[in-house]
């Protein structure tokens, strides 16, 4: 997420005046949505990158709650959550390149994604 947010801050240098200001207004909606400030970003450190990251996935896991569960949408983030936290597991990367050439996860491969994306929800929650 600190990635996306440095995006957003690179964006507001536009010659156009309306993405620059949408820049900033998602930069100021990224934080609020996700429990933090300028001040606290700006104080910068390992403590506010971890814990940044941390209310970005329980944000998200609270999107997620909402969202169908049969929705492909849900699919593809929790792949992409996963592969964040994981990126050298082939098991998932293999899984991402399935669902990418596919479109969908088998039953049993979906039954697996859910026990690894909800395994990794329960341990950032501890993480706290």
């Amino acid at each position: 997420m600190k990635a996306k947010l440095t995006k957003l801050l690179n964006l507001t240098t536009s010659t156009f005046d309306g993405e620059a200001l949408n820049a900033i207004r998602a930069a100021n909606s990224m934080l609020d949505k996700n429990g933090t400030t300028w001040e606290e970003v700006m104080k910068g450190g390992d403590t506010w990158t971890l814990e940044f990251e941390i209310n970005c996935l329980k944000a998200e896991i609270k999107r997620l709650k909402n969202v169908p569960a049969k929705c492909d949408v849900t699919v593809k983030v929790k792949l992409d959550m996963c592969l964040r936290y994981n990126p050298q597991n082939t098991f998932l990367n293999s899984l991402s390149r399935g669902y990418k050439k596919y479109g969908s996860l088998t039953p049993k491969q979906m039954t697996v994604l859910n026990k690894i994306y909800y395994d990794l929800c329960s341990t950032q929650e501890e993480n706290i």
